[in-house]
């Protein structure tokens, strides 16, 4: 009697916990039914009888755990199961991919964006340079830099503002250094050109040509100005009572400039050096025009192919310029 009761109640229990399984299986059929629903708005319809149904809802509906094994918890071993990451191998051919495409592309964007970091440099040295001759004009009330205290003094030393050991600069440099925050001049009683010419090094390293040749200076006997933000500039006035440069009265100087000055690189014609002339009222222009450089391909290159194989730099100045303030060599 005893017996027969304990299998009546176990027989019980597991009726219950199966009503209870087969409620939860239930439950969990009719979610994945909505989301199919969702993924599949217009469910093919299928007969039962004489109503109509969804076939999800007519599979729902006969879904016992035994019968569905879509509906279980725990799908049955050796059943491939839905995988929504990357596998490893795809992780690594994409990263590989990305690695190329940066190697092709960063050199190029490295490089274009240190060339307008150059034109902007300088974009700047040259309306600094501008912006002091035009007050020194404006305390001297002309229009003309020759009849200022500057290039008065500079007649009375010599044929020249250069780089000369047997003469005395010391009034001219002061008269600079009220226009322009000036670091240093460069030390004229060292010899050969390595203590004034911009193009040679202390050291007496040369500049290289825009094609990365060695070519040394443009203009010599120089004189080297230093200044506060690391731009060096190399001055050189004309005496017009001693000799017009090339019969030109337009010019009544040269001014050098390298952009980020000698201790930091490439000191290459073209790309951070460049020249211009010095005009009457203050303002620089090419030591070259544009029309020149058609005409001459050595002073920057090809201006119809790129080609820059041959070209020393020296007239690159126009050629930014006019495309632009963009350095597209």
């Amino acid at each position: 009697m005893m017996y027969t009761t304990i299998y009546k109640l176990t027989t019980e229990r597991k009726k219950f916990m199966k009503q209870i399984i087969e409620k939860v299986m239930k439950n969990l059929c009719h979610d994945k039914t909505i989301l199919a629903s969702k993924t599949h708005p217009n469910p093919p319809l299928q007969k039962e009888g004489t109503r109509t149904r969804h076939a999800e809802l007519v599979s729902a509906s006969r879904i016992s755990p035994s019968s569905d094994t879509s509906c279980h918890l725990l799908p049955p071993m050796g059943r491939r199961q839905l995988n929504f990451g990357f596998t490893l191998a795809e992780v690594l051919i994409t990263l590989g991919i990305i690695g190329v495409v940066a190697a092709l592309t960063l050199p190029t964007l490295i490089q274009n964006y240190q060339k307008q970091v150059w034109v902007n440099q300088l974009k700047k040295a040259v309306s600094v340079w501008e912006n002091g001759m035009k007050m020194m004009l404006a305390d001297a009330d002309t229009d003309d830099l020759r009849n200022t205290e500057f290039w008065q003094n500079l007649y009375a030393i010599h044929d020249h503002y250069g780089c000369d050991s047997e003469n005395d600069y010391s009034v001219p440099d002061n008269i600079l250094k009220k226009y322009f925050k000036i670091l240093k001049f460069g030390d004229h009683n060292l010899v050969g050109d390595e203590g004034c010419s911009v193009g040679v090094l202390n050291d007496g390293t040369e500049y290289r040509a825009l094609n990365g040749d060695s070519y040394g200076i443009y203009d010599p006997d120089t004189r080297k100005i230093y200044m506060a933000d690391g731009t060096l500039y190399g001055f050189w006035a004309y005496n017009w009572l001693a000799s017009p440069w090339n019969n030109n009265p337009d010019f009544i100087g040269t001014i050098t400039i390298d952009v980020n000055g000698e201790n930091k690189g490439p000191n290459q014609w073209g790309r951070d050096s460049f020249t211009f002339y010095i005009l009457p009222n203050g303002n620089l222009v090419s030591n070259y025009s544009y029309e020149e450089l058609k005409k001459d391909s050595d002073r920057c290159g090809d201006l119809e192919t790129g080609d820059i194989s041959n070209a020393y730099g020296i007239g690159c100045a126009a050629r930014i310029i006019a495309d632009g303030w963009k350095m597209y060599y």
